[in-house]
């Protein structure tokens, strides 16, 4: 499994400290990112020192295509100067076990036609020769129907999208949480090999509908059966050469 940093949307912290934190019951952010701010009505953050304020350091993500957020109307109430503030953590929702909070999105029927997307702050992984990637995570729609559509989950190599050779798009339904999911194999990355990973998410430019929400968040790198076959028979040599001494 690859790591995939605050990919339950679980870590905040008081801004340029090492201070865990939360966002309040019932709040929601102003996108992520370094010093974010709490959203106007949407609470407080509460730290783990017993201090609350209006911004926090949101780690592992950024704002993605802020011009494109902009172009599109993306203003929703909030300061331009940025493209981090897409989008919301909320503490409304949550799938992760023992967590509080998701990331959201709202859609056209709620004021914001240019959705919001996410990207990773920082590379993940490069491609790797023989592997198959698959990437995962869980969403869910609000406000009736299907939620804000269409929604994003994609896989960047050196910021390129990668086209997936299997996917699961699922409709999503109110207050459902349901798995979406994207597999690259190895033929199918032969071409991107030694690149950096990132990934996107999040509510497309254009978008209608409410809101949906996403959770969860995982890259795994698996190998081909021909090279855990390659593996296999390496370390069976390994083994008989250290015999033979």
């Amino acid at each position: 499994m690859i790591t995939v940093p605050n990919g339950d949307f679980e870590t905040l912290y008081k801004p340029s400290t090492a201070i865990t934190g939360v966002v309040s019951a019932g709040g929601w952010t102003q996108g992520v990112g370094p010093e974010c701010p709490i959203d106007t009505g949407g609470g407080v953050y509460e730290f783990s020192d017993a201090t609350t304020g209006d911004l926090a350091d949101i780690p592992g993500w950024l704002g993605y295509d802020r011009q494109g957020w902009i172009d599109n109307g993306g203003t929703y109430g909030r300061d331009q100067t940025t493209g981090n503030l897409q989008g919301s953590i909320s503490s409304q929702f949550n799938h992760t076990d023992g967590g509080s909070q998701c990331y959201l999105s709202n859609g056209a029927q709620w004021g914001n036609p240019a959705g919001g997307l996410i990207v990773s702050a920082d590379p993940l992984a490069t491609v790797q020769s023989g592997l198959t990637y698959t990437l995962s995570m869980v969403a869910n729609g609000r406000g009736g129907g299907e939620g804000a559509t269409p929604f994003v989950l994609k896989l960047l190599a050196d910021g390129v999208e990668l086209t997936p050779t299997s996917s699961v798009q699922p409709v999503l339904g109110d207050f459902e949480w349901k798995e979406v999911s994207r597999t690259y194999d190895a033929a199918s990355l032969a071409g991107s090999v030694g690149k950096n990973l990132t990934i996107v998410l999040g509510v497309d430019r254009g978008c209608v509908g409410n809101q949906t929400q996403f959770d969860d968040v995982s890259l795994e790198a698996i190998p081909e059966p021909a090279t855990l076959s390659l593996l296999a028979l390496g370390s069976l040599i390994a083994v008989r050469r250290s015999k033979r001494r």
